[in-house]
């Protein structure tokens, strides 16, 4: 079980923007595009929060008109480790093609994901941080 300050912070959170897995159940991420559709099966191993679709919901007061403010990779994997407050982010993001004229693009999604989740992070821990302490994640 998450703890119980996590447990209430996620119900805050909008229904249906996330899931949390036990201990070996699975799940399925699919994406649909004009291109074609993917489908990708996962077991995850501890406890998971998964949030699919993060860049629709994770900073909405970013200006998505703007290039790039609202690239992010397609799921979020948050992976509870058996120590206390300790997660493993895996990001998935799924492509058709990767080349050199779309690496960049790529890139810059796993970049702003990064950012998207040290904020996620430290919403669903920070209740026992100080605020003249604050700690960030994976730094």
């Amino acid at each position: 079980m998450f703890p119980a300050h996590v447990e209430e912070k996620l119900r805050m959170f909008r229904k249906g923007t996330f899931v949390i897995l036990k201990e070996k159940e699975q799940t399925e991420f699919k994406e649909k595009k004009k291109d074609g559709e993917v489908k990708l099966k996962c077991t995850v191993q501890d406890e998971s929060l998964i949030f699919t679709s993060p860049e629709n919901f994770v900073l909405p007061y970013l200006d998505g008109q703007k290039k790039g403010a609202k690239s992010c990779a397609d799921v979020f994997l948050y992976k509870k480790k058996r120590e206390k407050e300790k997660w493993d982010l895996h990001m998935i993001e799924f492509k058709k093609t990767i080349n050199t004229s779309t690496i960049s693009k790529s890139y810059w999604q796993f970049t702003m994901g990064r950012q998207y989740y040290d904020i996620v992070i430290l919403f669903l821990v920070s209740y026992s941080l100080s605020y003249g302490q604050i700690p960030v994640p994976g730094r």
